[in-house]
């Protein structure tokens, strides 16, 4: 009686584990991430971005996104660092129509030292650097975003 317990123990454990893996482990097995998918972003876009951003943006943000050391604290007189663009920054947290309203017209507060390019780049050139910056956020990063911008068009309709 006490082998048949042992044996149906051994069993029992076998079948937890076999079902465990089959649970936590078909997503990975199949390939697939249990995350939201990486956008289909246009590279043609995301090139032209990348231009743009070298051109404009990254004497304050950097050459790979990276912002400035210490972004998140207040300088001497208030103002704050350019913060990174790519997915440790928290530009991804704001839909669209924030980010094109900061390029537009600069920094949303006084405390901001992003300035207007409004008449410097056209709307299509905004446009490609979000995709240049898109390209730099992973999925989730990028889902979030993408849900942020249709709350804000949501908000923005009459």
């Amino acid at each position: 009686m006490a082998r048949n317990r042992f044996k149906f123990a051994q069993v029992l454990a076998v079948a937890l584990v076999a079902g465990s893996a089959a649970y936590f482990g078909a997503g990975y097995l199949a390939g697939q991430s249990s995350g939201p998918e990486p956008l289909d972003l246009d590279e043609q876009l995301v090139a032209r971005g990348a231009e743009l951003y070298t051109a404009s943006c990254a004497t304050c943000h950097g050459v790979n996104l990276q912002g400035v050391e210490n972004w998140k604290k207040p300088n001497e007189d208030g103002t704050f660092n350019p913060p990174p663009q790519d997915n440790s920054g928290h530009t991804w947290h704001h839909g669209d129509p924030t980010l094109l309203d900061i390029i537009t017209n600069g920094g949303i507060s006084d405390d901001s030292l992003m300035p207007a390019f409004g008449d410097k780049l056209t709307d299509e050139d905004m446009a490609a650097i979000l995709e240049f910056f898109r390209s730099y956020w992973g999925p989730t990063e990028q889902q979030f975003q993408r849900e942020a911008t249709i709350r804000e068009q949501g908000a923005q309709s009459p």
